[in-house]
């Protein structure tokens, strides 16, 4: 699922790159369910089973799929603000696409 998100976010946003069109500068907003879907992922832990929050909390794989999953809404609603002309800075427009693509070079030297 959260491939066919990210496919289409990134197809929305390709289509919107050379157009001015409203509804094409959302495309960040399946990124923002992404997040939310990654924070619901696991069965056992809170929202959805019987380990409560601060205890999902204390394991350190737990916290840190979590950590990543407000990462991912917090720079989609980041992102959304940019495209959508709500953060107007020229280095905030930067940002987002330096992110990925340093984080897709790490990715590469590490795989």
């Amino acid at each position: 699922m959260g491939g066919i998100l990210v496919l289409s976010d990134r197809a929305a946003g390709a289509r919107g790159a050379g157009r001015k069109s409203s509804w094409a500068r959302n495309w960040p907003l399946p990124l923002r369910s992404l997040g939310i879907s990654l924070l619901r992922s696991d069965p056992e832990t809170w929202p959805l089973g019987p380990v409560g929050f601060w205890a999902t909390l204390a394991d350190p794989e737990v916290l840190l799929h979590r950590f990543f999953a407000v990462l991912v809404i917090v720079l989609a609603v980041f992102e959304w603000r940019v495209q959508t002309g709500r953060v107007a800075s020229g280095r905030a427009r930067l940002a987002f696409p330096v992110l990925i693509a340093v984080s897709g070079a790490c990715f590469s030297l590490i795989a």
